[in-house]
C-alpha cells in the first residue's frame, strides 16, 4: 500500500528586477502606481471636504440652538409683559398709579428761597399769591432714591 503524502504546493514565483525591464510590463507598472496616486489624492480630498462638512455641521447647530433658546427667552418675556403683574408694576413705578385702598407716598422736596426781603414784606403788601412750580414728571422712585442717596 502506498503512503499519502501532501500534495506539495508550488511557490509563487516573485519577479526578479531583471525580469521587470520589458516595455510592457514597466509601463503597465508605472501606470498601476499613477492609479494609486491619483485614487490617494482623490480620497484624501473627500476626507478633507466631509471634514469640513462636519465642522460647519456642528457650528450650524451651536447657532440654531442658541437661536432656538434666544426665541424661547423671548416668547417668555412676551408672556410676562402680557401678564397682570407686570401691568400693574408698569402702572406703579411708570405711571404713579395705586389700586384702591393704597397709601402712595410722594416725595415732594422743596428748597426754601428767599424771594422778598423781610422789609419789603413789611411795606408792600402781597397783592396775589406766588405761582406754584412746575409739577415734577420724574417717576416716584426716582425721586426717592434722590431724597435717601443725594444723587
Amino acid at each position: 500500500m502506498a503512503r499519502w503524502r501532501w500534495p506539495q504546493w508550488r511557490k509563487p514565483q516573485i519577479p526578479q528586477p531583471t525580469q521587470l525591464r520589458s516595455g510592457a510590463t514597466l509601463a503597465v507598472t508605472w501606470g498601476l502606481a499613477a492609479f494609486a496616486l491619483y485614487l490617494m489624492v482623490l480620497f484624501g480630498s473627500l476626507v478633507v471636504q466631509g471634514y469640513t462638512m462636519e465642522q460647519q455641521a456642528q457650528a450650524l447647530e451651536a447657532e440654531n440652538a442658541r437661536l432656538a433658546a434666544e426665541s424661547q427667552a423671548l416668547r417668555d418675556r412676551a408672556a410676562y409683559v402680557r401678564s397682570d403683574a407686570a401691568i400693574e408694576l408698569a402702572a406703579r413705578d411708570m405711571l404713579d398709579m395705586a389700586k384702591p385702598g393704597d397709601v402712595v407716598l410722594h416725595v415732594s422736596v422743596v428748597t426754601p428761597t428767599l424771594t422778598v426781603s423781610p422789609t419789603a414784606a413789611l411795606e408792600v403788601p402781597a397783592a396775589e399769591p406766588a405761582a406754584l412750580p412746575p409739577m415734577d414728571t420724574t417717576p416716584n422712585w426716582r425721586r426717592w432714591l434722590e431724597v435717601l442717596f443725594d444723587s
